[in-house]
């Protein structure tokens, strides 16, 4: 079964495969029929036009209903919600400080001129030295 996105996704190219045939015919044709297969082309881009406007406030009202579901529970069962979300906060910090564990294992480096690791920030190893003065 194709979901709504692939059928939203074939329609959408059936249609401007159409409007580009239409558009090769009327650049060959002159006068009424050209006026003729540009009325066409128009019709099409309205109608995919149309289309995802309507999908849009399909979506709009889709995601409206979530939130209303969403607010309706938090108000319902506010302690199960505090605890799902301090439960997402520890992952993703979790999740981060891994990356960073990561990014400064792989950074880190015991040679001059490279950047070595103080906790989580970084320092240079070589300093530059100031210019010499000019012998005159």
């Amino acid at each position: 079964m194709r979901t709504t996105r692939e059928k939203l996704v074939d329609d959408f190219a059936e249609m401007l495969t159409e409007a580009e045939e239409l558009m090769k015919r009327a650049a060959n044709e002159t006068g009424d029929r050209a006026k003729d297969l540009r009325t066409q082309v128009e019709a099409k881009l309205l109608a995919a036009k149309s289309r995802l406007q309507e999908m849009q406030g399909d979506a709009i009202d889709g995601a409206k209903a979530a939130v209303r579901v969403t607010d309706d529970y938090v108000h319902d069962n506010p302690w199960q919600a505090i605890g799902v979300s301090a439960a997402i906060g520890f992952l993703v910090g979790e999740h981060h400080d891994a990356q960073l564990n990561v990014r400064d294992q792989h950074h880190q480096r015991d040679e001059p001129g490279e950047a070595a690791r103080v906790g989580h920030h970084f320092v240079a190893a070589e300093f530059v030295q100031p210019p010499s003065q000019a012998v005159r």
